[in-house]
């Protein structure tokens, strides 16, 4: 067995990549075209987006649901008086902001083991939400779920790194986060329709079962499809894994040998560039505060 097969998937992805630019230094590494690029990275859009897309948007959707919940019925069985209600969107997110470090988990373990365990984890918490009786119950539901969210979505960009060029990440993270668009747009129109739904359980149990229990059985889906990285994207032959590596190493910096683990360095060096954190600020900051009913009302 080859050192690059002792290896994790990205550790054997970054070592070969290493390897090809040596090649490519010597002559023995024809480079790919830019015809050779474009079929690549078209065969990993139609593989990865689709699934990162989908999941994201059954985790708005999961998150966004508790507003028809309580159209539906949900504060006739459980006690939502006062600022109760607002304090369940509040919980998440502050579980949510908290727990962002959890995303280390995509580089930490195997993809496909993380990304369907935290889908396993939210779509359970998600379901469960039709058994609660009580505020505080459905209270520790909110965060808990806020935490597992966390663990997906803002890793995503990440994984990306995995299998596309530095230029070629920005568009596709932007049809990612298109999830969210899409959960918003059909959202209330599913719930509406579920809530229709008559039978033994309340409209809004149905509602948290319906919507939770479809990503449980997506946990399954991103076991079995999603790949840990190049070379372990069998539906890449061994030329286009290597033109992956290729375009995936152009202008970035490969720390072979260092795939794994948090370097401090590298996090002061993050908090230092305005880019890390300016964005956000001016979102949660402004945006989040023009949309708060709040700001509206009060």
């Amino acid at each position: 067995m080859s050192d690059i097969e002792k290896k994790t998937p990205l550790e054997a992805d970054w070592a070969e990549a290493h390897e090809i630019k040596v090649k490519e230094a010597q002559g023995t590494f024809i480079p790919p075209t830019k015809e050779e690029e474009a079929a690549v990275i078209r065969k990993l859009d139609w593989r990865l987006l689709p699934l990162v897309f989908i999941l994201y948007t059954l985790s708005v959707l999961d998150r966004s649901n508790l507003g028809n919940a309580k159209l539906a019925g949900l504060e006739k069985s459980v006690d939502l008086g006062g600022t109760r209600y607002e304090w369940l969107g509040t919980v998440f997110y502050i579980a949510y902001i908290l727990s962002q470090w959890l995303q280390m988990g995509w580089k930490q373990f195997k993809p496909h083991v993380w990304c369907s365990a935290v889908v396993l984890i939210w779509g359970f918490i998600a379901s469960i939400q039709a058994t609660v009786s009580t505020w505080g119950g459905l209270m520790a539901c909110r965060a808990f779920l806020g935490m597992a969210e966390a663990a997906y979505g803002p890793g995503v960009p990440l994984y990306l790194t995995y299998f596309y060029p530095r230029d070629k990440v920005g568009f596709r993270h932007g049809v990612f986060i298109a999830g969210a668009a899409m959960a918003n747009a059909y959202g209330s129109v599913l719930a509406y329709g579920i809530t229709q739904i008559t039978g033994s359980l309340p409209p809004w149990k149905i509602l948290f079962l319906i919507e939770g229990l479809p990503t449980c059985a997506f946990a399954v889906v991103a076991w079995f499809f999603l790949p840990d990285g190049i070379r372990e994207a069998k539906f890449l032959n061994e030329r286009e894994q290597a033109v992956a590596l290729h375009f995936v190493a152009r202008n970035q910096r490969l720390d072979v040998g260092k795939e794994h683990g948090l370097r401090f360095k590298e996090v002061l060096e993050g908090l230092r560039d305005p880019k890390s954190f300016v964005p956000g600020l001016m979102y949660f900051g402004w945006w989040v505060k023009l949309s708060s009913p709040c700001f509206n009302e009060c």
